[in-house]
């Protein structure tokens, strides 16, 4: 494995010119991981989006491009992501796969610790990670303890491959690159991964957090001063007959529904479908949006005693039913379009004497005296 070092370090090389080097093209792939933007930019959200930026900040246009015709081939056989890096294999133009892996420094434990306690005390940023959401203003977090969630410079990656290429990063780096990218979309959470702590980790840290323990005249038990609680009583004696009553203060209770802190909280923690491809799946998911939003608008109106009139944008309308000419006129027989050709001349004629019947004029027939006879 030739091991390239970080971006701007041990042998990189500048930018060349690829067409010094001897032809050769890449060998098939049978189901390998092809990013699902064919053309025009990669990502769907800002992390995916910023993760391309910084790559692309660096300057390495040529090798880039043949970067992303590698990754938009399928040359990339499998990515895995643990809290040591990804790992991937690419296929280039040799039997073998070459190795790629690519690695972020982890987020030291007291850096960690600060973004812990940062995030607990913000219930917004709080409510968003919990439903899955990585938002933006995370960034800042991380800068305010210290560290960074993104690599914002070159020497903060660390990325190897086996292929003979000296130049750092390679096409098949560039190609594991974009395909992170897309995988990023996905899971949003594989930007905690890259930095060393898994999705149980993170939630773990934000989940423990509550509230401190009050301390102060609050502690004291209702009704004002009293005697301390002796060692090992929990409490005063709770009547048993009276728990399954209604108490003084249930009169006193109210319950006011709010409208969530993030929208959509359900459908981001289940996730895009996966018995649909991912444009039909990303389809699907904001229609459901829309009427999660519509139904949450109607229970808020209901509980302020509201009656709202909500109707669904883009709604099918129902096609017009048929109406006899006449009252008490027989409707129309629907026949069936899959006949042959003697058939379906024996059916204009039927149709024809159907039309007379519920008062509909045939095109190119006019009624005579005794007979029905073709207009000139």
């Amino acid at each position: 494995m030739a091991n390239k070092g970080r971006y701007g370090t041990g042998n990189f090389i500048p930018d060349y010119d690829w067409r010094d080097l001897p032809p050769s093209s890449p060998r098939d792939v049978e189901g390998g991981l092809a990013l699902a933007s064919r053309r025009g930019a990669i990502g769907r959200t800002w992390w995916s989006k910023r993760w391309i930026e910084v790559l692309e900040s660096f300057g390495w246009a040529s090798r880039l491009q043949r970067g992303r015709n590698y990754a938009r081939r399928g040359q990339v056989t499998d990515l895995h992501v643990t809290e040591k890096g990804a790992e991937a294999r690419v296929q280039g133009s040799r039997p073998e796969p070459y190795k790629v892996s690519i690695r972020l420094k982890p987020t030291e434990p007291a850096a960690w610790g600060r973004v812990s306690v940062a995030l607990g005390e913000d219930a917004g940023l709080l409510a968003r990670l919990l439903a899955g959401e990585v938002p933006e203003e995370l960034e800042k977090v991380f800068a305010r303890a210290g560290t960074a969630l993104l690599p914002r410079k070159a020497l903060e990656l660390r990325t190897d491959c086996s292929c003979p290429d000296t130049a750092n990063p390679c096409k098949h780096i560039a190609a594991v690159h974009y395909i992170l990218a897309e995988r990023l979309d996905q899971d949003p959470f594989l930007v905690f991964l890259l930095r060393g702590k898994s999705r149980s980790e993170v939630m773990d840290a934000l989940t423990s957090r509550g509230p401190p323990p009050p301390t102060g005249p609050e502690d004291s038990p209702p009704g004002g001063s009293g005697p301390p609680a002796a060692a090992g009583q929990t409490g005063p004696t709770t009547d048993l007959l009276a728990y399954w009553r209604p108490g003084p203060r249930l009169a006193q209770a109210e319950c006011v529904p709010q409208p969530p802190a993030v929208d959509g909280v359900v459908l981001r923690r289940i996730g895009d479908p996966v018995f649909l491809p991912a444009a039909q799946a990303t389809g699907l998911r904001g229609a459901l949006g829309k009427v999660y939003s519509l139904v949450t608008e109607k229970a808020l109106a209901a509980s302020r005693g509201e009656r709202t009139v909500t109707s669904v944008p883009d709604a099918p309308q129902a096609a017009p039913a048929l109406r006899p000419a006449s009252p008490g006129a027989p409707a129309a027989r629907v026949r069936s379009l899959d006949h042959t050709r003697k058939g379906r001349r024996r059916n204009k004629k039927t149709s024809i004497t159907a039309s007379l019947k519920i008062g509909v004029r045939p095109r190119g027939y006019r009624h005579g005296r005794r007979r029905l006879r073709k207009s000139r």
